[in-house]
């Protein structure tokens, strides 16, 4: 069993529980049927609803450092290099320190926003290296870590059907 940290808007408590390493499991510690990672600098990884934007009479909070607001639970689980799940590396304290429940009534907009990257004379996109593009949208070597980071799950979710994946 691993060590993972819960918080729960709905009942405004964050506690220390296990986790057995079955993807499952995320899903009924968090209540719904598929799920996202959410990536801070903290050392650990924040799984949370991925549709919870969608939920009626949803819950939220908010975490130090967080761009928005966050619907449902949260489990906080350490990961490795690979992307393995791992004991989570913040302590309690750690995440009672960072995470802000938000009131009732609370509503969080579904938005997605889509950058166009224009062509021109200087480049043609399609030839451009995955670096040089990330170079070209200003992207910086550490958020580069993250981005390579989320897609490399995000491939892997959309290859098992968004029901999680087993090593």
């Amino acid at each position: 069993m691993m060590q993972a940290i819960l918080i729960d808007p709905y009942t405004q408590t964050i506690e220390v529980v296990e986790y057995s390493g079955d993807y499952k499991d995320i899903h009924a510690l968090l209540g719904c049927d598929l799920f996202t990672t959410v990536y801070t600098e903290m050392a650990d990884t924040i799984y949370v609803d991925d549709e919870g934007l969608y939920v009626e009479g949803q819950r939220y909070f908010k975490l130090k450092g967080y761009p928005q607001p966050l619907a449902g639970k949260g489990l906080v689980l350490g990961s490795t290099d690979d992307g393995d799940s791992t004991d989570c590396v913040s302590s309690l304290q750690d995440i009672l320190d960072i995470v802000e429940f938000c009131p009732e009534g609370t509503y969080v907009e579904p938005v997605m926003t889509v950058l166009p990257i224009e062509d021109d004379d200087d480049f043609d996109i399609d030839m451009l290296s995955d670096n040089e593009l990330l170079e070209h949208l200003g992207v910086s070597n550490e958020d580069e870590q993250v981005i390579r980071a989320m897609a490399e799950k995000a491939m892997l979710h959309m290859l098992y059907g968004g029901k999680g994946y087993e090593n």
